[in-house]
């Protein structure tokens, strides 16, 4: 009677232990969000896309950095590299980036490869990201100092055009240590 008490204690206790390994197993949805993003656009460029370079990818790979800050899972960061570097060059010349028609829907992107300076410290991608910035200096404003969302829409701001410029021109201020006298220079430059 004990040797079966203590065997269905033991099993008790082992099928406990393998339910709580099965649950620690299971992804949360982030994960599953990350893992599908990597098998269905394998090459980080989302289908019916004109370029890599653009808003889209930029959006899309936000969402694998946000995934990657909360698991730390190196897949993810290997994602988000290769896909920039489908764009940065050795120089730090960005395919598919056409400065002359200051959108800032070019900017988007420019957070990834921000994210990949910061972790890799490669010159290339500070050279990248400060071509992006440069952009902002020249960039058309409206009379109140806000950005036009692209050349082409004059004196019209639009909102996704904030989402795209600001949180870009905010990161490359605290990566490269800008001041709020070098971010007004170039206000008055631009």
């Amino acid at each position: 009677m004990r040797v079966i008490k203590v065997v269905a204690i033991a099993a008790a206790m082992l099928g406990s232990a393998v339910n709580g390994i099965a649950r620690a197993a299971e992804l949360s949805p982030g994960q599953k969000m990350a893992a599908t993003v990597i098998q269905q656009w394998p090459d980080g460029v989302l289908p019916g896309t004109k370029t890599v370079w653009g808003y889209e990818e930029g959006t899309l790979l936000d969402g694998m950095a946000a995934e990657w800050h909360a698991t730390g899972n190196g897949a993810d960061f290997a994602y988000i590299k290769a896909a920039v570097d489908k764009c940065v060059g050795p120089d730090g010349t960005v395919a598919g980036y056409q400065a002359e028609g200051q959108t800032l829907d070019d900017l988007e992107m420019g957070r990834a490869v921000l994210l990949v300076y910061r972790v890799t410290r490669e010159e290339k991608y500070a050279k990248a990201a400060k071509l992006l910035h440069d952009q902002l200096a020249v960039q058309p404003r409206t009379a109140s100092g806000g950005y036009w969302h692209k050349k082409i829409y004059p004196n019209q701001m639009w909102l996704d055009g904030a989402y795209m410029a600001e949180p870009f021109r905010a990161m490359y201020a605290v990566t490269f240590g800008e001041t709020a006298t070098s971010i007004c220079a170039i206000r008055r430059r631009g």
